[in-house]
């Protein structure tokens, strides 16, 4: 059996709803700092939407100089949320890459443009592989190795019950 990451867009949208969702601990605790104005606990996309769309009101089409402060602000939050720096900057070059001279009418096509353009960079990074996984297994038990997988994600997007599926159709092949 060829098993694929049938779940990937599913698993990004997931990811970008966590960040998008996401709410900052101070503004919870409701500290000082965090103003009507600021982006504190709005989440990655939310706050990178709202950077990028005060800078192109009224503008035709999106330029570099509109998305490098929003870039760098995401750029920042994704590092602060444990994404490897060269990874982080992986996405905002794609994000940029896609943005850069888009023609937008109205806030909501620029958050519409943004999580797509975000959504693309991700399944860039996370590509889809296609693997025998019965025979990787009975080839790593003939070298007397374990086969290791790991499934992670955020809350929610079914860890455990993909883990289940799987533990169970191994066992239907007497692995």
């Amino acid at each position: 059996m060829d098993v694929e990451d049938e779940d990937q867009e599913g698993g990004v949208a997931a990811l970008l709803e966590g960040l998008d969702e996401e709410q900052d601990a101070q503004t919870k605790a409701g500290k000082a700092g965090s103003g009507a104005g600021s982006n504190k606990g709005r989440g990655l996309l939310g706050s990178f939407m709202s950077s990028l769309a005060m800078r192109v009101v009224g503008k035709q089409a999106l330029s570099m100089e509109d998305l490098q402060p929003a870039l760098a602000d995401m750029k920042r939050k994704l590092m602060e949320r444990n994404v490897a720096e060269a990874i982080a900057q992986n996405i905002c070059d794609s994000v940029s890459r896609s943005l850069e001279g888009q023609k937008l009418a109205s806030f909501t096509g620029v958050a519409s443009f943004v999580a797509r353009a975000f959504e693309d960079a991700l399944s860039g990074i996370l590509h889809k592989r296609t693997t025998d996984l019965l025979l990787d297994i009975k080839k790593a038990q003939e070298r007397g190795r374990p086969y290791v997988v790991v499934f992670c994600g955020v809350n929610g997007v079914g860890k455990s019950t993909n883990l289940a599926k799987i533990a169970y159709w191994l066992g239907q092949h007497n692995v």
